[in-house]
């Protein structure tokens, strides 16, 4: 039977469903509206669609209960905001810092973060590499694209290039964290990065049953990863800072 009718649906919009440093109002939704018509056995087809966002609100203004367990969207953010403080509490400074300038709150530019990068680079910190490569195995991809971010000047679009002195500085603090790292994926992000601000090349090494195998090829695009793995070893690990060392008296 043929016919038209509407159809509506309500889609929650979390923050959560963006990366932390991007703002999206919290306990919004999304509210989708169209108008369809068609017949049975037929693809129904959409005359009309509208899409827009909003906050779901007490039916009861002013009730107690209704605002206890359905909080308006401050409150919301309020409490996400507070557990994000507490949960950067298990980490230690200055990391704890840099991460409060990644994800905080309403700064879509960056603006943090870009200066937190800046700082970094006027006054190079050992101990933030450190802390960064002995929690990089918690969050590889996050922690690789901050260190990226710190040490390669086309990693951080807004932020100051590196004066080159301080920049052979902040490598030999990185070539020192290496020992800090945990597991072989931290290890190899690392070690990239590393390569990276040499100006690229192998490195393929072995010790015992342990190896690394990989290497950064610099093209005019940027860089080219060409990498197969890095083994967690203590001793090679040893080995790869030797070399690394060699390499950035050269």
């Amino acid at each position: 039977m043929a016919g038209s009718h509407p159809v509506a649906f309500i889609a929650p919009a979390s923050r959560r469903s963006t990366p932390s440093n991007v703002p999206c109002r919290p306990a919004s939704v999304s509210f989708i509206f169209a108008h369809v018509h068609g017949r049975k056995g037929v693809a129904a087809q959409v005359d009309i669609m509208t899409i827009s966002e909003g906050e779901l609100r007490a039916a009861t203004a002013g009730s107690q209960q209704e605002a206890s367990k359905y909080p308006p969207a401050e409150e919301i953010h309020r409490r996400e905001v507070i557990e994000e403080d507490k949960t950067r509490q298990k980490f230690p400074k200055p990391l704890r810092d840099l991460l409060a300038a990644e994800e905080k709150p309403d700064d879509s530019d960056l603006v943090a973060y870009k200066d937190y990068v800046n700082r970094f680079r006027d006054k190079p910190d050992p101990a933030l590499l450190a802390q960064l490569l002995a929690h990089a195995h918690e969050d590889t991809v996050r922690y690789s694209m901050m260190l990226e971010a710190l040490m390669l000047n086309d990693n951080s679009p807004g932020a100051r290039k590196w004066d080159p002195a301080k920049r052979k500085q902040a490598l030999g603090f990185l070539i020192d964290a290496l020992r800090a790292t945990k597991d072989d994926d931290a290890l190899y992000s690392a070690c990239i990065v590393a390569l990276k601000s040499l100006g690229g090349g192998k490195l393929k090494l072995t010790t015992g049953g342990a190896s690394v195998d990989l290497e950064v090829i610099p093209q005019k695009d940027g860089e080219s990863t060409i990498g197969s793995h890095a083994d967690h070893n203590p001793e090679l690990t040893k080995k790869i800072q030797e070399e690394f060392r060699r390499r950035l008296k050269e």
